[in-house]
């Protein structure tokens, strides 16, 4: 299976919590993903000394390209949920969009910030 780590996931593990270690643990042979929105969601939150550790962590996923591709399909999803008056955050469209576009299934804490995913591309962590 591919997976595409949420923000919140990314977090959890800086944090050292044991569930979300153990998480990793259990999904680290698959192939792991980020969204260069993630990356950058991290980095705005990350801490002068937290950057070697932040850094570290982050070598050992891929961090995946933005294409025009996902570019497009975060577009047009934003484009759908605004005619029916629901607002879509870019960073999430993107990240939503890097899931669909790549046949990944996303961690995430927050399912509600991605409706534009089916449920088997989500999974919700922790539950």
């Amino acid at each position: 299976m591919k997976f595409l780590l949420d923000t919140n996931f990314i977090i959890g593990l800086l944090r050292k919590d044991k569930n979300y270690i153990s998480k990793f643990e259990e999904i680290k042979s698959n192939n792991l993903y980020l969204s260069p929105l993630t990356v950058v969601e991290i980095y705005a939150g990350c801490r002068e000394h937290e950057i070697e550790e932040t850094e570290n962590l982050l070598q050992k996923v891929f961090t995946l390209s933005l294409s025009k591709l996902v570019s497009k399909e975060a577009g047009k999803m934003i484009y759908q949920y605004f005619k029916r008056g629901k607002k879509i955050y870019i960073a999430d469209a993107i990240i939503g969009a890097t899931a669909k576009i790549h046949h990944l299934t996303l961690i995430t804490q927050n399912t509600k910030d991605f409706p534009m995913l089916y449920p088997s591309q989500i999974e919700k962590f922790p539950k």
